[in-house]
């Protein structure tokens, strides 16, 4: 009996509730790394789906300044025909362009790359440092830096 009230009859108790915690963390941490994943996953198809789209644009809209340029060159149907096509032609490739273009600026401002999940366990290790009782690092380097300077 007295052995169970010395020093360290706490310490499994401790341990307990501390292996506990880490689970609960271990399984929280997971479940945000996939939800991170997935949001991403979304993101990126929905990406792959706008370029599709604009290439699909772009296809069409390549043959329009060669027949463009062929009305010129042969001389019939005049300036308004192959101008005409040159501006649709233009504004297809414009249209598309952009839409590359924000459709990437798009996915790269919601891109998350486990940003939430990697803070998470930064938190979680800085914790556990504080509850192992180990001091931070960052004290001591500015004083070594200092004695060899």
């Amino acid at each position: 009996m007295n052995a169970n009230q010395g020093p360290l009859a706490g310490l499994g108790k401790e341990l307990g509730a501390l292996s506990a915690q880490l689970r609960e963390a271990f399984t929280l941490r997971s479940e945000l790394a996939r939800l991170e994943i997935a949001a991403d996953l979304r993101r990126a198809r929905r990406l792959a789906i706008i370029w599709i789209i604009a290439g699909a644009l772009l296809l069409a809209a390549f043959p329009l300044p060669a027949v463009a340029a062929a009305e010129l060159l042969d001389g019939c149907g005049g300036v308004p025909n192959w101008g005409w096509l040159l501006i649709f032609s233009g504004g297809l490739f414009l249209i598309a362009l952009a839409a590359v273009f924000l459709a990437w600026r798009r996915f790269r401002r919601r891109l998350a790359l486990l940003r939430q999940t990697l803070e998470e366990l930064r938190e979680d290790f800085l914790w556990l440092r504080e509850w192992c009782g180990m001091e931070e690092p960052a004290e001591e380097t500015p004083r070594r830096g200092g004695s060899e300077g």
